[in-house]
């Protein structure tokens, strides 16, 4: 609640990471679970992506972020969420800058008393 802008922000990437999430949830609970290694949603690269077994990789279509150490695995942006991730990302840039703004605006405003506070400094001594 710092601003009004950072609560939009915040609120807009909740509902980004909730649609995110749902959208992968139908892939690991629909008609793609048989070609998931795992029923979950991961996070690989600060992208959502579902873990996929190497052999079937070209029937997900999308990124492929990373594969598990043993090649078993590949962790798959699947294209239906890429435009998601992407505006969860602008979010994300979104609210570093609103918060990099309220920190100036307030620094701004202590910097006032910076100096007399460095008086009643020298002034004690």
């Amino acid at each position: 609640n710092a601003s009004k802008e950072l609560y939009h922000i915040r609120k807009e990437i909740r509902n980004l990471n909730a649609k995110i999430r749902e959208r992968l949830n139908s892939y690991v609970h629909g008609g793609l679970n048989k070609y998931l290694q795992d029923a979950v949603v991961t996070i690989r690269n600060d992208r959502y992506v579902i873990p996929v077994k190497s052999e079937y990789r070209s029937f997900v279509k999308g990124f492929i972020h990373d594969q598990s150490s043993s090649g078993a695995t590949v962790f798959i942006e699947p294209e239906h969420v890429m435009e998601l991730n992407n505006d969860l990302k602008r979010a994300i840039f979104d609210e570093k800058e609103e918060i990099q703004r309220i920190l100036a605006e307030l620094s701004a405003k202590v910097s006032i008393f910076v100096e007399k506070v460095s008086i009643c400094w020298t002034n004690s001594d």
